[in-house]
This record gives C-alpha cells, structure tokens and sequence, in this order.
C-alpha cells in the first residue's frame, strides 16, 4: 500500500478526528479517568512530640491516567483508652512536593495516616495506612535537611 497522502487532524476536545489523504476517517477518542493507583512507600516519622513527617511517592506512572496534580494526605488520632470519643482528624492538600508536616498533633499518641493522589479528573484510591506514635512532650527526632528534602534519622 502506498503512502495515501498528507493526515490532518482536527481537535474537537476530547476526541480527535482525522483524515488521511482523501480515503480513511478516522476517530481517536481519550477517555481521562482518575488515577487508579494509591501514592507508593508512605513513611511517617515523628518530628517532636507534636509533628510528623509525611513521605510518598507517586502512584505507579501507569496508573496515573494524566499528570499528578497534588495530594491529599489524610491523618486520624487513633482512639485509646484515655482518648475515648475524641474523633481528630486532619486533612492536608500537598500540590508541589511528595513529602509534608503535620503539625499541632497531640503528644503521646498513635496517628494512622494515608494519601490519595489526584489529577484533573479527580481522587484516586487511598494508600495503606501506615501508623506512627509522636513522643511524650519533650522528646524530639533528629532533623537533618538539605534543599527540598527532610530526612529524620532518630531521636
């Protein structure tokens, strides 16, 4: 088969319709879902006694369905014995870094945590939890940070 003749293309939203040559029409739709895979290696590590490091990485790039646009990363006090009826929870929305501090959390306490990325279609599943228990009052990590990253190595 030989070569047809010039393809043109015209952009009609979402879906993309075509010509080449004078003979084949063609259509190409592109149906934009959100992501639907969770963020990746979720760590949570205590700060001080009141704040927590939050990391992750992106969903797996096939599962992204678009670009990433921002995370929403979800925080909820872990009811005790000594907490009961206490329902805290914090919801941060991260639009530029795949890392966050919560802040204003309760000393001695265990937080469970998890992320949902989403892209302009919307929210994608959330992450398993992970747990994380912020010291008595007093008690500190180590923070050592460079340029855009924040790395706790003990306490």
């Amino acid at each position: 088969m030989g070569f047809l003749g010039p393809i043109e293309i015209l952009d009609l939203g979402e879906c993309y319709h075509g010509f080449i040559g004078n003979f084949i029409k063609f259509c190409l739709c592109i149906i934009r879902t959100a992501p639907s895979g969770p963020p990746l290696n979720i760590s949570a590590l205590p700060v001080n006694s009141k704040s927590v490091v939050v990391r992750w990485d992106p969903p797996n790039p096939s599962l992204q369905h678009g670009s990433i646009l921002g995370y929403h990363v979800f925080a909820s006090l872990q009811p005790s014995t000594n907490q009961a009826g206490t329902n805290n929870s914090l919801v941060v929305d991260e639009k530029w870094s795949q890392q966050t501090e919560l802040g204003a959390l309760k000393p001695n306490s265990q937080y469970r945590i998890s992320i949902r990325a989403y892209n302009s279609v919307g929210m994608g599943p959330e992450s398993p939890f992970v747990h994380v228990h912020t010291p008595e009052g007093g008690e500190q990590g180590w923070l050592l940070a460079w340029p855009r990253k924040v790395l706790l190595i003990g306490k």
